[in-house]
């Protein structure tokens, strides 16, 4: 039975690592898409028999703080979620 179960999970896990492909685009495409940056933030409230929780998720690409002298981000109450990033002084 232990055997069994060693020989389930093993196949399950290759299998997993026979699903993860690449993606299928050209090197044009492939270069163009390291080349966007973007910022972008979720917030998600939730209610159980706990309490209230608040769920935060931020995404900010490397590529668009460059140029910034970093940034910050404010939640509300109310789950509005705001980035901000501080450009250079000029020289």
């Amino acid at each position: 039975m232990t055997t069994r179960m060693l020989v389930v999970a093993g196949v399950a896990l290759l299998s997993g690592c026979a699903a993860m492909q690449g993606p299928n685009m050209s090197a044009e495409q492939l270069a163009a898409m390291a080349k966007d940056s973007n910022a972008n933030a979720v917030c998600t409230q939730i209610t159980g028999a706990g309490g209230q929780g608040t769920i935060v998720i931020l995404n900010v690409d490397k590529g668009s703080l460059s140029g910034g002298n970093g940034g910050s981000a404010t939640i509300k109450p109310n789950c509005e979620v705001t980035m901000e990033i501080v450009p250079k002084p000029p020289k």
